[in-house]
């Protein structure tokens, strides 16, 4: 993928795999956000994950931001690589987490299970 950075409007939910897709590519995510805005969205502040482990995303308040963001620095190479590698490293950190929290609450899940079954046929 060519494209440095990424529009990343959200849809149903804002958090979506577009966001995922964009970060694997190396391209660097656009996202709009607002207090105001995920107001009136079913899911609470989706974007809680990406704004708790500070996404080197680029944060808009609304799309109206876009047009001086990228004239101020589509041209700043120098940005454009630090921020490319910050996603990438970001990206590989926040999956792993992610990753090893998910095997957590199954093992976790997976214990509570067998100690309850073992209770049961214990006095079965």
């Amino acid at each position: 993928m060519d494209s440095v950075f990424t529009l990343c409007p959200g849809g149903h939910n804002p958090e979506a795999y577009r966001i995922y897709e964009t970060c694997i590519a190396g391209s660097i995510p656009i996202l709009v956000y607002s207090d105001e805005k995920s107001k009136g969205q079913v899911c609470k502040d989706s974007f809680a994950p990406f704004k708790q482990s500070n996404a080197p995303f680029v944060w808009l308040k609304d799309w109206s931001q876009l047009g001086g963001f990228l004239h101020e620095f589509a041209g700043n190479h120098t940005f454009i690589m630090e921020k490319q590698k910050q996603v990438r490293q970001w990206y590989v950190s926040f999956m792993r987490d992610f990753a090893y929290g998910f095997e957590e609450v199954l093992y976790h899940r997976f214990l509570q299970r067998t100690n309850i079954e073992r209770a049961r046929n214990k006095y079965a």
